[in-house]
């Protein structure tokens, strides 16, 4: 794991508290993070549990709501994958509600720009 990892790893891990203590729910993330390269979207969290960050994004203020929603999806009631098709657009655009919803302070001052 490199540092720019290990930082957002550090970052997930207080944002997953913060949602726990706010839904009272358990999150399913792995703890694994992956930088990746593909462009094709800020964030992602595959079946596997670990949270995908677009390495360009790392070092961004918008890296935060792309946090806060993926880690949102660790929280959901655990589709599988011959399900998920069924209630894709209800389990991203319900993440995607709550990560709107949030109000930013409840993760601390370094997420004030999110």
């Amino acid at each position: 794991m490199n540092e720019a990892e290990a930082r957002v790893q550090q970052e997930l891990i207080a944002i997953v508290d913060v949602l726990s203590e706010l839904t009272g729910l358990t999150s399913q993330w792995s703890g694994e993070v992956e930088l990746s390269q593909d462009a094709r979207a800020f964030g992602r969290k595959p079946f596997s549990c670990r949270i995908v960050l677009n390495e360009r994004l790392a070092d961004q203020p918008v890296r935060w709501r792309t946090l806060i929603h993926e880690a949102l999806h660790s929280f959901s009631a655990g589709y599988n994958s011959r399900r998920l098709p069924s209630v894709a657009r209800l389990e991203g655009g319900s993440s995607g509600a709550a990560t709107a919803a949030i109000p930013p302070y409840h993760f601390g001052e370094a997420f004030r720009d999110c």
